[in-house]
């Protein structure tokens, strides 16, 4: 299915490491929890525990396997890159 490997490909999802009959709907509902914990971590206060939202966000990618490539992965540390993840999220429970 090239849509979903395009699709994918455009969320930086890694389809190699996260065929979609292994990716589980509880997998993808852990990786929303995670992505809820680190919105409150976000709504605490205007300085962004960086320590707490790099292991949130750690702990995303693994649960969600991403390709960055030779990209250093971003921290999800702001309202923006968080929404796109609770997409990506969305995306995959949508095809799931």
């Amino acid at each position: 299915t090239d849509t979903y490997a395009e699709a994918m490909k455009a969320f930086d999802l890694d389809v190699e490491k996260m065929p979609l009959g292994n990716l589980t709907t509880a997998q993808i509902q852990k990786g929303v929890d995670i992505l809820s914990e680190l919105e409150e971590i976000l709504k605490q206060s205007s300085v962004v525990d960086m320590s707490a939202a790099i292991d949130k966000t750690n702990r995303f990618y693994t649960v969600i396997p991403h390709n960055f490539g030779r990209r250093t992965p971003p921290v999800i540390n702001n309202t923006d890159i968080l929404q796109k993840a609770f997409d990506k999220c969305d995306v995959l429970l949508d095809i799931e």
